[in-house]
């Protein structure tokens, strides 16, 4: 199925891509999940143009952007999903040790 066709299909509702669709996103789902809550935290905010001008808001806006700590949070941020994500194998793991001992 090639890109025209997917985009026709997805607007007209064929049951073939919806269900493709949707299989992808249910075998995704933690990953998913994972991405939209970071998504809120990663991106940049559109100001508008009437804030935009006020100097006070400008200028703590750019210190937000530059700060020098946003890089070691996205890193300490990273270490902790990881770690919470081998701790939940972990306790996985053991259940099924102690399911299939029982």
């Amino acid at each position: 199925m090639d890109l025209s066709d997917f985009r026709q299909g997805l607007v007209t509702g064929e049951k073939s891509v919806i269900y493709h669709i949707l299989e992808w996103i249910l075998r995704r789902t933690p990953e998913l999940k994972k991405r939209a809550y970071l998504a809120q935290f990663l991106m940049k905010i559109e100001l508008p143009p009437d804030i935009e001008g006020d100097v006070d808001i400008m200028e703590l806006y750019e210190q937000v952007e530059s700060h020098p700590n946003v890089e070691a949070m996205l890193s300490v941020a990273k270490n902790l999903r990881e770690e919470r994500d081998l701790s939940e194998n972990l306790n996985r793991q053991k259940m099924e040790q102690r399911n299939a001992v029982s």
